[in-house]
């Protein structure tokens, strides 16, 4: 997400230069003006973004970590609880 939104922020800026034949500061008070995303330039900076980690990558890191537990399919709280309950946990605590 964040690689996303840092790409709509170039888009603007460079929307922004193009605009203002590259002249970044506000004339009042000599500060960069704001930029502000609107939902076209989310838009395009999704169409650009791609995903970090090609797909055999991401089989290969997914194959590394199911021996962990990685790949459980999500359980509901009750589920859970009764899993929890049902392994006698050693503490130190008795």
């Amino acid at each position: 997400m964040k690689a996303v939104m840092d790409t709509a922020h170039l888009i603007r800026v460079h929307e922004m230069l193009d605009e203002s034949g590259h002249n970044v500061t506000d004339s009042e008070h000599g500060l960069p003006p704001k930029v502000i995303i609107s939902k076209r330039h989310m838009i395009s900076a999704l169409r650009r973004t791609r995903p970090s980690l090609l797909t055999e990558d991401r089989v290969k890191l997914q194959n590394y970590y199911k021996p962990f537990g990685a790949d459980r399919k999500s359980t509901t709280p009750e589920t859970n609880t009764q899993n929890a309950l049902n392994h006698n946990l050693k503490t130190s605590f008795r």
